[in-house]
Formats: C-alpha cells, structure tokens, sequence
C-alpha cells in the first residue's frame, strides 16, 4: 500500500506542534497546612503515569493550575492566589494574583477559575485566564464579578520566569461564568468563551498576537433561572470539544447546554439544553474523539452519544457509588484516558475511565484505579486542548502555516507488527515507527463498522486490545496520524475453545 500523507516538520515553532503543556498534573498533598507542604505531580512522561513528590511554598485550596512547556517540563504552578516558578519558589512578582474578597492565603476557593495560555506568536509568553469574585454576589460564591489575565514571560529570571503583567480586566460583569478556551481555526489565536450565569450570553475573546480583541458577544440558547447558589451545591465547568467543534456549558443545577462551535467566527449555533437531575458536585469531560460527554454529580458518572440526533436520550449512567462525593472532579489526560478526582475527604485514590472513545460500559470505567499517596486537591487542572491546530481550506487558514511548515511526500509502505495473528485473548501492535503529534486506531469488522477506537499516547509504542466481546473473524486494525490513514492491518480472531 502507497500513501500520500502529510508530514508536519517537527522543528517548526517547536511550541506549536509539540504541545505537551498538560504533562504534569497536580493531584494531592499532605496534611500539614504550612508552606513548605508536600504536593505530588502526576506526570505523563511514561505509561501509566508517574507521581512526583516536592514541596511547594504555596498551599492549594481548589483553584488548580499546572503549566508545562511544549517538551512537557514543569515551568509554572499557581493557587489562584500566588503563582510558583519550577524551581518551587513564588515566581517574580507572582504574588497576590485575584486581589478582592475572594482572595486567600491557601489558595482560591473555586474550582476550574484558572488555566494558561501559551502564547504561539512570542516563545516563552503565557496567558494565565484567572476569575474573580471581588464583590459580594446575593446569587453566591460561585459567580464572578471578573475575569482577569496576567502574562508570564519564562525567558526572563534565568528561565524561572517573572509575572511582567499581572490582574488585567478581560471582562466584568454583574454574575459571570467559568471561562474556557479553544484554538482559532487558523491554528494561532485562541478564543476565550466567557459565559453568564443567569442569561443566555456569551462573550468571546480573541487572543492575537497584538493582545485580545473587542469581544463578540452572543445571546443564544436556554436562559437559566436566577436562584441563589452555593458551593455545596453546584457542580459546574464549561469546556469544548477536544476537536473544538461544540461548547458544552454544565452546571448540576441547569443541565448540559450544549452548541455547535465555528472556530473561524466564534459564534454558537444550534443549541440544545439536557435536564440532569440534580445529585450533587461534578463536572463534565469529553472523549478523545469528541464523540462521549462524560458527567460526574458526586456518585454517578453520565455518558451522551453527542453523534446521535437526540442527545439527551443517549445518556447512560456508567457508574454508581453509594459514597456520596466519591466521584468528582474529571479531566481527559494526555494518554487518551479519562481520570477522576474524588473528595479529599474520601481516599487516596483516583478513577479511570479506561477507553473512553466507546459507547456505554466498553468504555471501562475503573474505580479507585490509582493509588495516590496523600489527600486529594479538591479539583483536577482546567486545560484547553493544546494540540489542536488549524482547519486546513477553511476560510480562516490564512496564515500559511501548511506552506511553507507542512511538506507532502511520497512514503514508501508503512507497516505494523501485529501479534498474535490470529489472536484469541490479546491483540498487540507495534507501533513504534508510527509516531506522531496525533495517533489514533480503529478496529472494525469486515462489514466498516468500527468496533474499537482510541487515542495513542506519543510515547506508547505498543497498542494493546483486548478480545473480549469481539466475535471470531477478520478485522481490520487502521492508524490515523493527522486524520489521514497511515496504515491498515488484517487481524484474524479465533478464540480458544
């Protein structure tokens, strides 16, 4: 077999094609309150992911932030409170970030109020997105009255960084929303979503190399009524699809409100609203193929089809915990797998969905997975997805970045090792000559129906499936890289008998 595919150049902007800027999560911490405390970093440097021990001058609460650069090395952490440098020291003016009443020596108080940005144009620029409350709210603790960006620039302080801009209005308003982020489909520029709690508007920024632009703002959808909420009882985040396509805006009390997204203008479109009943703290994540939404609500995991034409009847409850609160925090890892954080109070552990690119209990969602070795942080890291690029042939692909950075060539036949061939328990492939910035695999039957699909870590080498549920035949195993067919491999499965 001959292909044609396209190759982007890896030394191109290394920090636009190697984006491993969540390689390192924060996950749990000692008991003791008082800097210096011991944290633990999960890092994805290796499968399964490793845990990392230091001691940070900084006490976490429930804002979470963890910025790495594009090789995955630790750069920047913060609190929503102060900002730490890799050197586990406050960074240069990284103190007293989110000024105001919610301000708090251990930390900020809200969840998935912070994430960063890097900036594609300047090397070493990152954006850091922070809310604030800075006022009293008579709706509660969870709406803000601000958003606001600091800069960091890394090159400066011998590669520590300093703060060279610090608590910039984004936007104000009387009761505003977690934002979230996305990548222009020029690849570049970034978008910056910023919902209200009680209307049905939405404001986007756009992040350009000069600074961000005038906001577009947007009424569309379903408007929430306005009742008084509370920490105890709201679970929310607002996030996109890794493949930017639809917005997803969550809350445990008004449901899924869920659009379609154009990356190139911005705007919603074709808004739909799912009633979730009410059972307590969680949030939302979505699949590698942007195909699952995953709920968490304290003891129930949720699963919607956001392929089928009714969304909301799709849904399927994966999980069940009698423990209240034992099923929190979720977030899609680098790796392809969805992990989960539970109440600090609960127990060291964290929960896996194990491939969440399948539809109802293939999805293998595995509790108490991991053994962490210290008290849960509240809340997992907020991140947009880095390794999201441009729209090739849209009209917004204008900056000519598949000119002169991507080359087409002919490549001789690739091919993988599968083995065993046929296969009763397990089938494996190398796929070690096969790296990319993107690999996925699909396995179907010899009607075209995919049976199983699933992100490939860059580091993975080797693809492991299981035979379970698969009936005695030929299948067909595929590799992706970029969207394109990169190699396809015949399989026979033959169980023992």
């Amino acid at each position: 077999m001959k292909s044609i595919i396209t190759f982007i150049l890896f030394f191109y902007s290394f920090g636009i094609y190697c984006q491993k800027h969540d390689n390192n999560w924060q996950v749990c911490y000692s008991i003791d309150d008082v800097p210096p405390t011991q944290y633990w970093f999960l890092n994805f440097d290796s499968a399964p992911p490793s845990l990392l021990e230091y001691f940070s001058p900084i006490v976490f609460n429930n804002a979470n932030l963890v910025m790495s650069d594009p090789e995955g090395n630790l750069i920047f952490y913060s609190n929503g409170s102060y900002i730490a440098d890799a050197g586990h020291s406050i960074m240069e003016n990284g103190d007293t970030i989110n000024p105001g009443i919610g301000w708090n020596e251990t930390g900020y108080l809200q969840s998935y109020t912070i994430f960063s940005i890097p900036d594609l144009s300047h090397s070493g620029i990152y954006y850091i997105i922070h809310s604030n409350i800075d006022t009293t709210s008579y709706l509660g603790a969870y709406a803000f009255k601000n958003v606001l960006y600091s800069v960091i620039d890394i090159n400066l302080n011998n590669g520590l960084g300093s703060v060279t801009s610090k608590n910039n209005v984004l936007q104000n308003g009387l009761d505003l929303a977690f934002p979230a982020a996305v990548k222009h489909a020029n690849g570049r520029d970034w978008w910056i979503m910023i919902p209200d709690w009680f209307e049905s508007k939405y404001s986007k920024h756009l992040l350009t190399p000069d600074g961000f632009t005038e906001p577009v703002i947007q009424e569309i959808g379903y408007k929430p009524p306005i009742v008084v909420i509370t920490d105890q009882d709201v679970g929310s985040n607002k996030i996109f699809t890794p493949d930017g396509s639809k917005y997803i805006d969550y809350d445990s009390r008004n449901g899924i409100r869920l659009f379609d997204f154009d990356r190139c203008t911005g705007l919603l479109s074709n808004p739909r609203n799912c009633d979730v009943a009410f059972f307590g703290w969680g949030a939302a994540a979505v699949s590698p193929n942007s195909r699952f939404l995953y709920v968490t609500q304290s003891r129930y995991i949720l699963q919607y089809d956001l392929e089928e034409a009714d969304i909301c009847a799709s849904k399927d409850t994966i999980a069940y915990s009698e423990d209240l609160w034992v099923i929190r925090a979720p977030a899609l890892a680098p790796d392809g797998k969805i992990y989960i954080q539970c109440h600090q109070l609960n127990n060291h552990k964290m929960h896996i969905i194990q491939h969440p690119d399948l539809k109802g209990d293939l999805c293998q969602f595995e509790l108490n997975a991991m053994d962490i070795p210290c008290e849960n942080i509240d809340d997992i890291p907020a991140f947009p997805n880095y390794r999201l690029y441009d729209i090739p042939g849209s009209p917004c692909d204008t900056l000519g970045i598949d000119d002169p950075n991507v080359a087409t060539h002919d490549v001789p036949e690739k091919t993988i090792t599968v083995f065993p061939n046929p296969a009763s328990e397990m089938i494996y492939a190398d796929v070690s000559g096969l790296q990319a910035n993107e690999l996925h695999y699909t396995l179907s039957d010899i009607t075209g129906r995919v049976i199983r699909t699933a992100a490939v870590p860059v580091f993975q080498e080797k693809i492991s499936i299981a035979c379970a549920g698969l009936a005695d035949g030929v299948y067909f195993l595929s590799l992706y890289t970029e969207g394109i067919v990169v190699v396809t491999e015949k399989v026979v499965v033959l169980k023992d008998r």
